[in-house]
């Protein structure tokens, strides 16, 4: 048959015959499309790259900045912990005094250094505290109402302080 085009097989109608195609539509062979480099489906797109790269920027960056908050959380705790260690010494420098020596009062304040720079002060008071198990003020059993002492000492710098207390046995 010459001239006539072999019928291809895929789905029918009810009455045999194969379904219209549009004016526009065009069946292509599998073949044909592995030989058109328009119509490859293989390999990234533009789109799909300038996503990815997208995605990956964002997530430098987001590590970037987790780095840069960590060392700032360092550097801020390294001056709270040579704080702390300030007061921790102030205080068992009080302690080694004998109680007749811890007067009342306020005491003058001293410069706190961290790396040979002053960041900010200690200072340290002394308070007279009666203890309720002998009796209170003039009801006192043993007539001496300054039964303990209670020291605070206090690390103050630019962004924050520590405060400790501790009670000592009175003169």
């Amino acid at each position: 048959m010459i001239g006539r085009r072999a019928r291809e097989p895929g789905p029918t109608s009810s009455a045999g015959r194969r379904p219209a195609l549009g004016p526009m539509t065009r069946r292509l062979h599998p073949a044909a499309l592995a030989a058109d480099p328009c119509r490859d489906q293989r390999g990234f797109s533009l789109v799909e790259t300038v996503v990815a790269v997208s995605i990956a920027v964002l997530a430098i960056l987001g590590l970037a900045h987790t780095f840069g908050l960590g060392r700032g959380f360092i550097a801020r705790y390294e001056v709270a912990r040579a704080a702390l260690g300030e007061a921790q010494q102030r205080m068992e420098s009080l302690a080694a005094l004998p109680p007749a020596l811890l007067v009342s009062g306020t005491a003058d304040s001293v410069a706190f250094v961290v790396r040979g720079s002053a960041l900010g002060h200690t200072s340290w008071r002394v308070e007279p505290v009666d203890e309720p198990a002998d009796g209170l003020g003039a009801a006192d059993a043993d007539g001496h109402p300054e039964d303990l002492k209670r020291v605070t000492v206090v690390v103050r710098w630019t962004h924050d302080r520590i405060e400790l207390r501790r009670l000592f046995p009175g003169a």
